[in-house]
C-alpha cells in the first residue's frame, strides 16, 4: 500500500504509515519487514526525499542485532543500505565485514 502511495506522490501518507504501521513491527525476528523499512526508505533517497535520518536509525537497530546470522538473500544489501545512508562507523561496518553480512 505504501508503494502505492509512493507512486502517487503522496509523500506525508507514506511517511505517516511508515512511523505508524512499519516501524512498531520493526524486530530482528521479523525481517521481511526490516528489508521492507529498508527498501522504502532508499526509495525516498533515490526520489531525492529525505525521510530523515531518525527513521534510518531506527531501522538499523533491529538490523545490527542480525549481524552474523545471515539468513536471507537480500539481507546483506539491505543492511549495507541502512549503514550506507545511516552513516555508521567504519568500526560499525568492519564488524558487519567481519561477520560476513556484507
Amino acid at each position: 500500500l505504501m508503494l502505492y502511495y509512493l507512486d502517487l506522490n503522496q509523500i506525508d501518507t507514506v511517511l505517516q504509515e511508515f512511523d505508524n504501521i512499519l516501524l512498531p513491527n520493526l524486530m530482528p525476528e521479523n525481517v521481511q519487514n526490516l528489508l521492507d523499512a529498508a527498501s522504502l526508505l532508499w526509495r525516498f533517497n533515490l526520489l531525492g526525499i529525505d525521510p530523515g535520518e531518525k527513521r534510518w536509525e531506527l531501522v538499523l537497530k533491529p538490523f545490527s542485532l542480525r549481524i552474523g546470522h545471515p539468513d536471507f538473500t537480500w539481507l546483506e544489501t539491505h543492511l549495507m543500505m541502512s549503514l550506507a545512508y545511516g552513516k555508521i562507523s567504519a568500526s560499525a561496518a568492519r564488524l558487519a565485514l567481519a561477520k560476513k553480512m556484507i
